[in-house]
Protein backbone atom coordinates (compact mmCIF):
# COMPACT_ATOMS: atom_id res chain seq x y z
CA UNK A 1 0.00 0.00 0.00
CA UNK A 2 2.76 2.42 1.00
CA UNK A 3 4.40 2.00 -2.48
CA UNK A 4 0.65 2.30 -4.00
CA UNK A 5 0.33 6.05 -2.16
CA UNK A 6 3.83 6.66 -3.72
CA UNK A 7 2.97 6.07 -7.22
CA UNK A 8 -0.31 7.77 -6.52
CA UNK A 9 1.72 10.75 -5.57
CA UNK A 10 4.31 10.40 -8.57
CA UNK A 11 1.36 10.52 -10.90
CA UNK A 12 -1.26 12.49 -9.90
CA UNK A 13 1.50 14.75 -7.62
CA UNK A 14 -0.74 13.90 -4.75
CA UNK A 15 -3.36 12.31 -2.79
CA UNK A 16 -6.64 14.24 -1.82
CA UNK A 17 -8.63 11.58 -1.21
CA UNK A 18 -8.92 7.58 -0.07
CA UNK A 19 -12.16 5.38 -0.69
CA UNK A 20 -12.03 2.41 1.50
CA UNK A 21 -14.68 -0.06 -0.56
CA UNK A 22 -13.75 -3.41 -0.10
CA UNK A 23 -16.32 -6.85 0.71
CA UNK A 24 -18.46 -9.51 -0.67
CA UNK A 25 -21.03 -10.89 0.70
CA UNK A 26 -21.66 -14.28 2.91
CA UNK A 27 -24.26 -15.65 3.79
CA UNK A 28 -24.71 -18.49 6.83
CA UNK A 29 -25.98 -19.26 10.17
CA UNK A 30 -23.72 -17.79 12.41
CA UNK A 31 -22.81 -21.50 14.32
CA UNK A 32 -22.01 -22.56 10.71
CA UNK A 33 -19.37 -20.07 9.90
CA UNK A 34 -15.91 -21.22 9.55
CA UNK A 35 -12.96 -19.85 11.15
CA UNK A 36 -10.84 -19.54 7.61
CA UNK A 37 -14.35 -17.69 6.37
CA UNK A 38 -14.00 -15.49 9.34
CA UNK A 39 -10.25 -14.55 9.30
CA UNK A 40 -10.85 -14.05 5.51
CA UNK A 41 -13.85 -11.91 6.35
CA UNK A 42 -11.72 -9.66 8.88
CA UNK A 43 -8.96 -9.79 6.48
CA UNK A 44 -10.85 -7.85 3.81
CA UNK A 45 -12.75 -5.45 5.74
CA UNK A 46 -10.52 -4.92 8.15
CA UNK A 47 -6.99 -5.80 8.14
CA UNK A 48 -7.26 -4.07 3.97
CA UNK A 49 -8.58 -1.11 5.43
CA UNK A 50 -5.47 -0.68 7.95
CA UNK A 51 -2.66 -1.18 5.20
CA UNK A 52 -4.49 1.10 2.94
CA UNK A 53 -5.05 3.98 6.42
CA UNK A 54 -1.51 3.13 7.23
CA UNK A 55 0.07 4.14 4.81
CA UNK A 56 -2.05 7.33 3.40
CA UNK A 57 -2.65 8.98 6.86
CA UNK A 58 1.14 9.84 7.38
CA UNK A 59 0.80 11.77 4.14
CA UNK A 60 -2.20 13.73 5.12
CA UNK A 61 -0.83 14.33 8.33
CA UNK A 62 2.26 15.88 6.89
CA UNK A 63 0.22 17.99 4.45
CA UNK A 64 -2.51 18.65 7.59
CA UNK A 65 -4.95 17.85 4.67
CA UNK A 66 -6.81 14.74 3.23
CA UNK A 67 -10.12 12.95 3.21
CA UNK A 68 -10.75 9.72 4.01
CA UNK A 69 -14.72 7.71 3.04
CA UNK A 70 -15.06 4.11 4.30
CA UNK A 71 -17.53 2.28 2.81
CA UNK A 72 -19.96 0.48 5.91
CA UNK A 73 -23.28 -0.72 5.25
CA UNK A 74 -26.74 0.04 7.08
CA UNK A 75 -25.43 -3.47 8.49
CA UNK A 76 -22.83 -2.02 10.04
CA UNK A 77 -25.57 -0.37 12.77
CA UNK A 78 -28.16 -3.22 12.51
CA UNK A 79 -28.16 -6.99 10.99
CA UNK A 80 -30.17 -9.35 9.71
CA UNK A 81 -30.37 -13.51 10.04
CA UNK A 82 -27.43 -15.17 7.51
CA UNK A 83 -25.55 -11.74 7.63
CA UNK A 84 -23.72 -12.60 10.84
CA UNK A 85 -19.95 -12.49 9.84
CA UNK A 86 -20.55 -9.68 7.54
CA UNK A 87 -21.82 -7.06 9.77
CA UNK A 88 -19.88 -8.29 12.25
CA UNK A 89 -16.86 -6.83 9.73
CA UNK A 90 -18.85 -3.53 9.63
CA UNK A 91 -19.26 -3.08 12.49
CA UNK A 92 -15.65 -3.34 13.62
CA UNK A 93 -15.36 -0.89 10.33
CA UNK A 94 -17.96 1.52 12.14
CA UNK A 95 -16.17 1.40 15.40
CA UNK A 96 -12.22 1.46 13.27
CA UNK A 97 -13.52 4.43 11.71
CA UNK A 98 -15.37 6.74 14.70
CA UNK A 99 -12.49 6.32 16.37
CA UNK A 100 -10.13 7.55 13.84
CA UNK A 101 -12.43 10.42 13.03
CA UNK A 102 -11.72 11.71 16.48
CA UNK A 103 -8.13 10.94 16.51
CA UNK A 104 -6.84 13.23 13.46
CA UNK A 105 -10.03 15.91 13.81
CA UNK A 106 -7.59 18.68 14.43
CA UNK A 107 -5.48 16.97 11.91
CA UNK A 108 -7.13 18.89 8.92
CA UNK A 109 -8.09 15.33 7.83
CA UNK A 110 -11.70 14.28 6.92
CA UNK A 111 -13.18 10.65 8.00
CA UNK A 112 -16.70 10.20 6.78
CA UNK A 113 -18.59 6.38 7.31
CA UNK A 114 -20.89 5.56 4.68
CA UNK A 115 -23.49 3.24 5.13
CA UNK A 116 -25.66 1.97 2.16
CA UNK A 117 -28.54 -0.64 2.00
CA UNK A 118 -27.37 -1.93 -1.76
CA UNK A 119 -23.59 -3.01 -0.90
CA UNK A 120 -24.94 -6.12 0.56
CA UNK A 121 -27.60 -6.82 -1.90
CA UNK A 122 -25.62 -5.82 -5.20
CA UNK A 123 -23.29 -8.56 -4.51
CA UNK A 124 -26.46 -11.02 -5.68
CA UNK A 125 -27.54 -8.44 -8.24
CA UNK A 126 -30.45 -7.51 -6.78
CA UNK A 127 -29.70 -3.75 -5.91
CA UNK A 128 -33.19 -1.65 -6.34
CA UNK A 129 -30.78 1.82 -5.78
CA UNK A 130 -28.45 3.53 -8.77
CA UNK A 131 -24.98 2.59 -8.02
CA UNK A 132 -24.22 5.74 -10.09
CA UNK A 133 -26.01 7.89 -7.62
CA UNK A 134 -24.41 6.47 -5.20
CA UNK A 135 -21.02 7.18 -6.33
CA UNK A 136 -21.83 10.65 -6.81
CA UNK A 137 -22.46 11.09 -3.46
CA UNK A 138 -19.56 9.64 -2.06
CA UNK A 139 -17.78 12.49 -4.05
CA UNK A 140 -19.66 14.87 -2.83
CA UNK A 141 -19.25 13.51 0.83
CA UNK A 142 -15.36 13.64 -0.05
CA UNK A 143 -15.38 16.85 -1.54
CA UNK A 144 -18.06 18.87 0.32
CA UNK A 145 -16.27 19.00 3.21
CA UNK A 146 -19.67 19.31 5.27
CA UNK A 147 -21.08 15.72 5.62
CA UNK A 148 -22.02 14.20 8.91
CA UNK A 149 -19.74 11.47 9.67
CA UNK A 150 -22.09 9.26 9.00
CA UNK A 151 -23.67 8.78 5.74
CA UNK A 152 -26.70 7.20 5.11
CA UNK A 153 -27.07 6.38 1.57
CA UNK A 154 -29.40 3.76 -0.44
CA UNK A 155 -32.66 1.94 -0.39
CA UNK A 156 -34.84 2.08 3.60
CA UNK A 157 -31.14 3.06 4.77
CA UNK A 158 -32.40 6.04 7.03
CA UNK A 159 -35.23 3.48 8.09
CA UNK A 160 -33.20 1.43 9.36
CA UNK A 161 -31.29 3.36 11.19
CA UNK A 162 -34.10 5.51 12.77
CA UNK A 163 -35.23 2.23 13.69
CA UNK A 164 -32.24 0.64 15.92
CA UNK A 165 -31.89 3.85 17.29
CA UNK A 166 -35.62 3.85 18.79
CA UNK A 167 -34.87 0.00 19.69
CA UNK A 168 -31.66 1.45 21.96
CA UNK A 169 -34.05 4.24 23.12
CA UNK A 170 -36.65 2.63 24.79
CA UNK A 171 -36.20 1.54 28.60
CA UNK A 172 -37.25 -2.16 29.22
CA UNK A 173 -40.37 -2.97 31.88
CA UNK A 174 -40.53 -2.30 35.06
CA UNK A 175 -41.76 -3.98 37.94
CA UNK A 176 -45.57 -2.61 37.38
CA UNK A 177 -45.08 -3.75 33.60
CA UNK A 178 -46.21 -0.27 32.18
CA UNK A 179 -42.83 0.54 30.14
CA UNK A 180 -42.41 -1.44 27.28
CA UNK A 181 -39.68 -3.55 25.22
CA UNK A 182 -38.85 -2.55 21.72
CA UNK A 183 -37.05 -5.17 19.90
CA UNK A 184 -36.01 -5.62 15.76
CA UNK A 185 -37.19 -9.03 14.34
CA UNK A 186 -36.79 -10.01 10.78
CA UNK A 187 -38.82 -11.78 8.50
CA UNK A 188 -38.32 -13.04 5.06
CA UNK A 189 -40.73 -9.47 3.77
CA UNK A 190 -37.67 -7.80 6.05
CA UNK A 191 -37.18 -5.91 9.37
CA UNK A 192 -39.79 -5.16 12.25
CA UNK A 193 -39.55 -2.80 15.23
CA UNK A 194 -42.15 -4.38 17.87
CA UNK A 195 -43.06 -2.92 20.83
CA UNK A 196 -44.61 -4.88 23.63
CA UNK A 197 -46.07 -5.15 27.18
CA UNK A 198 -48.54 -6.75 29.04
CA UNK A 199 -51.82 -6.32 27.00
CA UNK A 200 -50.89 -4.59 23.04
CA UNK A 201 -48.08 -4.68 20.57
CA UNK A 202 -47.58 -2.45 18.32
CA UNK A 203 -45.22 -2.70 15.06
CA UNK A 204 -43.34 -0.13 12.89
CA UNK A 205 -41.94 -0.75 9.59
CA UNK A 206 -40.24 1.69 6.68
CA UNK A 207 -42.95 0.17 4.63
CA UNK A 208 -46.48 0.33 5.37
CA UNK A 209 -47.92 -2.29 3.85
CA UNK A 210 -45.97 -5.39 6.28
CA UNK A 211 -48.53 -6.99 8.73
CA UNK A 212 -47.79 -5.68 12.27
CA UNK A 213 -46.06 -8.46 14.77
CA UNK A 214 -47.85 -9.20 18.35
CA UNK A 215 -46.10 -10.37 21.02
CA UNK A 216 -46.94 -14.10 22.51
Amino acid sequence: MTAAVAQTREHFGGLDVVVDNAGYGYLSAVEEIADDDAHAMFDVQIFGVLNVLRAALPLFRSNRRGHIVNVSSILGLTTFPGWGLYSAGKFALEALTEALAAEVADLGIGVNLVETTEAHRAMHGTQLGDPMKVAAAIIEVATSGTAPLHQFLGYDSLSFAEMRVKALQVPEWDVTGAAPIVFLTYSRKGAYLVSCNKDTSITSTPRSNYAPRVCG
